[in-house]
């Protein structure tokens, strides 16, 4: 909370349904549009590989951009990277499993 600004009060003003919401969609369109990245001929081991490396080196290393730019710290680069890393790993596991 407090690398992001947020208190107690400014996180009760947020809508829980366009929140969890908007996110399963938006993840629903990351994935489809994965799996067609991850082509046909694909195993769980290759998904986990080709996810763990779009999420390093594209979309942590975009954020980090953004994040010089808007000058906010380390840490929190570091926690919504990583969460980024995982999730495209675990999105390009289930991905390389699913036939």
């Amino acid at each position: 909370m407090v690398e992001n600004g947020f208190d107690e009060e400014k996180l009760k003003q947020g809508n829980m349904g366009i929140i969890f919401g908007g996110s399963f969609i938006l993840s629903l369109i990351i994935s489809f549009v994965f799996v067609l990245f991850l082509g046909p001929e694909r195993d769980a081991m290759f998904g986990a590989s080709a996810g763990f490396m779009a999420g390093l080196f594209w979309v942590a290393t975009a954020m980090g951009i953004t994040y010089l730019f808007e000058r906010k710290s380390l840490k929190l680069f570091l926690i919504n990277a990583g969460y980024h890393v995982v999730t495209f790993t675990v999105i390009g596991f289930i991905l390389g499993l699913w036939r």
